[in-house]
């Protein structure tokens, strides 16, 4: 709904991190599928039912923690994804949630600081391979926003690292994101970003469509013979 309704580029959807066929010779994990019913019953099991009003309540009757979602104002998308979210959760968990909108900085500042609940994120890969999406869950990292520690995932990721066969190696990113993903949760990824252009392929030559978002400019020339 969210990349045909709001978005309205059609953008991939995506329940890991790593865009699909951006890497050579990796595959990542499916990631946790659409299933609202699924999700009733974990809040069900950790004490939280929606009443006959619809609202989300423990057995004393208290109502779910309102959930704070911070987004930037710098793009009205930004905006129309964050209450497409929050009409979701609401509607279909009885979840409340509040939509905080920041200036850029502001944004970045609270993210920084980890001064947030839920906030919307993005990022683009640096090099080509996976690790450029999957460092950001280590410990250490400087880009971990989220503050997510798990010392089995800081030990995969380094015995991936020291890993010389690259076909065990993917394999051991996989698990790596596999387990991110379908057990831990630390980020919800909803879609890939993808990039819009428009170009005469019979008149512009040395266009790629590089998964990770690139165009080389000193590639791209007049085709011979091309109008001038």
């Amino acid at each position: 709904m969210i990349v045909d309704h709001v978005t309205g580029l059609h953008e991939p959807i995506s329940g890991s991190f790593t865009p699909k066929q951006s890497v050579a010779g990796y595959e990542p994990p499916e990631g946790l599928n659409f299933n609202p019913d699924r999700a009733l019953q974990e809040l069900s099991d950790a004490g939280w039912h929606k009443n006959v009003d619809g609202q989300l309540v423990n057995t004393s009757g208290e109502p779910f923690p309102s959930v704070d979602l911070k987004y930037t104002t710098s793009s009205p998308r930004n905006r129309r994804i964050a209450t497409a979210l929050r009409s979701q959760w609401q509607d279909r968990l009885g979840v409340d949630v509040t939509l905080s909108g920041q200036d850029s900085k502001s944004f970045g500042a609270d993210l920084r600081a980890g001064d947030f609940m839920v906030a919307r994120g993005r990022w683009y890969g640096d090099w080509g391979d996976p690790t450029t999406f999957l460092e950001l869950f280590r410990s250490t990292n400087g880009n971990n926003d989220r503050r997510f520690k798990n010392a089995d995932i800081d030990i995969q990721l380094d015995a991936a690292a020291a890993e010389t066969d690259p076909v065990a190696r993917m394999a051991m990113l996989a698990d790596i994101e596999r387990e991110l993903f379908e057990i831990h949760m630390p980020l919800l990824p909803i879609c890939q970003l993808v990039e819009v252009t428009m170009h005469d392929p019979d008149e512009l030559g040395g266009m790629t469509t590089h998964p990770r978002l690139i165009q080389y400019i000193g590639d791209i020339h007049r085709r011979s013979g091309a109008k001038p």
